[in-house]
């Protein structure tokens, strides 16, 4: 029997962990179903206790990591529609980020790294 655990689990590998453990915090619930019985309604719950907490980016979020989830479940024959699929997102403003000095120094190290890597490789041939 395959459940949104065992599918979920397949995709950690391939997320970052902070994404992960907000999948296991918001959609716990869905842990003791199966994947074919999870609806759209069970996913909209999710969505909308989100939202009451006016974390609407997060319940963006949600949704953005869980469709993976249930196409990787459609692939694999196990679903036929994705739940996620219909459920209305928030409109997000698109917010201007500038990079911190910290971010710059790195930036500048890595790229004086790789200026010497290549002149010593100049040298060298």
């Amino acid at each position: 029997m395959k459940n949104i655990l065992n599918i979920v689990g397949f995709i950690i590998q391939k997320v970052r962990k902070r994404t992960a453990e907000r999948i296991k915090i918001y959609a716990a619930f869905l842990y003791n179903k199966k994947i074919s019985e999870i609806t759209k309604e069970d996913i909209q719950k999710i969505f909308d206790e989100i939202t009451a907490r006016k974390h609407y980016v997060t319940a963006n979020n949600i949704l953005m990591n869980l469709s993976p989830i249930f196409n990787k479940a459609i692939e694999w024959g196990l679903i036929d529609k994705n739940p996620v699929h219909g459920i209305k997102r928030h409109k997000q403003e698109s917010r201007s980020r500038y990079v911190t000095n910290e971010e710059m120094e790195r930036v500048m190290k890595v790229l004086a790294e790789k200026e010497n890597s290549q002149l010593t490789e100049e040298k060298n041939n």
